[in-house]
């Protein structure tokens, strides 16, 4: 699961055109806080703490200066719990079942997502042969509503199992 960029980035890569998967880049704040986050933009004013090395709040938080970067979910959450930073971003699934586990209850989730990415398959460029059968694969799965029923299977055993997805 690799976003656009990711291509872009990795040159010996080759993305299969049709995506399969998405994700949700998401602001949690503290409840009461008054934090108000509707675009990129508003991210400038607030402390924000990410998990080192994701792609997609690299790419939100560039640019920007208050970054605080932490190795786990967990430990950024429990330093926005502190007060240590106004803002947690992550995708939206991991935020909410690594608040869930921790049971922390006194951050939420933004009223929306900065950004919903849709994520993609890439082939090293050893294999770009495979990457038409693989892309016929995934439309096909899409058309059937197969790639639908194995995705919500798919979260709902992570969810209910409540295990944590590394960013």
């Amino acid at each position: 699961m690799r976003i656009f960029s990711y291509g872009v980035e990795n040159p010996t890569t080759h993305r299969v055109p049709t995506p399969y998967y998405r994700l949700e880049t998401m602001a949690f704040i503290r409840k009461g806080s008054g934090i108000k986050i509707s675009n990129k933009k508003d991210l400038n004013q607030y402390a924000i703490a990410k998990v080192r090395g994701v792609k997609h709040t690299n790419n939100i938080t560039n640019g920007l200066s208050n970054i605080s970067d932490f190795n786990t979910t967990k430990q950024m959450m429990r330093f926005v719990e502190s007060g240590r930073a106004d803002v947690a971003l992550t995708n939206t699934v991991d935020g909410l079942m690594v608040l869930r586990e921790l049971g922390i209850s006194s951050i939420i989730p933004n009223e929306k997502s900065l950004a919903i990415l849709d994520l993609f398959h890439y082939i090293h460029e050893d294999h770009k042969d495979l990457i038409p059968r693989i892309d016929e694969k995934i439309k096909k799965m899409k058309a059937s509503g197969e790639l639908t029923k194995m995705i919500k299977d798919a979260e709902s055993a992570v969810i209910d199992k409540n295990i944590t997805i590394e960013n």
